[in-house]
């Protein structure tokens, strides 16, 4: 007796048919909430990334990588910092120092928490504004700070600029009201009514309180001005230069302030910064030579 045969192309046809009802009923069912979650997925993506995940990761990447060469750059710079010169009076022990390019000159700054601000879009400005740095890198400089200076106080000694052909000097200033500068300064502020329409807002209470908190002035020099004892900047630049006098001394810092300097040239203007700043306390400053070394950076993602 003859074998019947199997129908392969029948059984395949009415699999394809059984098939393409139940998933044509599944897809009645559930289908209208998989395209509305997907496109949810789509929308959330677009609002937070401003694309999908994966363009955002891209983006990552590539900023991080424009991250790893800027901080090879400022670890390559600070190099040329091993032996940063400071004439100060601080006896702090624990000061550290700290290289950073001088990112600070972007005007226009975005809120990255603010509405319709997304990652795609915050990483491509960091990457446009990095590659900013590189090209203006000699005229924009590196910043070099001091922290955990007096009383856990951080300054900036130096702003590098390759381009200067000259020399210019900073001196900084930490120090504390006198009593009588405080009860002068008290007295405007009680006498003064508070003016909302001017930009500070702050209450009486609290301009006082900054009364017995650590204030902070400085100046930067040419090296003429420093020759010649004389500050010929003009309005507030002269006006809130350090006054250091032994009513109220403080901790200064006096630095070069634009590029490296040998010790023979330092030394020649720590004479002239010392008659400038320093007459009224007679010798007893107590000011040294400090010597810092700039660490190489850790790179910070952030």
């Amino acid at each position: 007796m003859a074998k019947e045969k199997f129908d392969f192309q029948f059984l395949g046809l009415k699999i394809l048919i059984y098939g393409g009802t139940i998933a044509f009923f599944l897809f009645q069912w559930f289908g209208p909430g998989l395209i509305k979650a997907y496109k949810d997925k789509k929308e959330r993506e677009l609002i937070l990334h401003g694309g999908s995940v994966s363009e955002a990761n891209t983006t990552i990447q590539k900023r991080n990588e424009k991250l790893i060469e800027l901080n090879k750059l400022e670890n390559k710079e600070a190099k040329k910092y091993n032996n940063l010169l400071v004439f100060t009076n601080d006896t702090t022990k624990t000061v550290t120092t700290l290289l950073q390019a001088n990112r600070k000159y972007r005007d226009n700054y975005k809120n990255p928490y603010s509405i319709g601000y997304n990652t795609i879009q915050k990483n491509e400005e960091d990457i446009d504004y990095i590659n900013d740095f590189f090209n203006r890198k000699d005229s924009l400089g590196f910043n070099i700070y001091v922290l955990n200076a007096f009383k856990n106080q951080e300054v900036k000694l130096m702003q590098t600029n390759a381009i200067d052909t000259n020399y210019r000097f900073k001196v900084s200033y930490f120090y504390y009201y006198t009593e009588k500068q405080k009860k002068r300064l008290a007295k405007r502020i009680n006498e003064k009514p508070n003016n909302h329409f001017s930009f500070s807002f702050e209450s009486k209470e609290k301009k006082l309180a900054k009364l017995d908190s650590i204030q902070f002035s400085k100046i930067i020099l040419s090296e003429s001005e420093l020759k010649d004892q004389k500050i010929k900047q003009s309005g507030l630049i002269k006006l809130f230069a350090p006054r250091i006098s032994p009513d109220n001394y403080g901790v200064f810092y006096f630095s070069c302030y634009n590029k490296p300097i040998d010790s023979i040239t330092f030394h020649k203007n720590i004479t002239s910064f010392t008659s400038m700043f320093l007459k009224d306390l007679k010798g007893k400053h107590n000011g040294k030579v400090k010597q810092f070394t700039v660490k190489e950076n850790q790179l910070d993602y952030e």
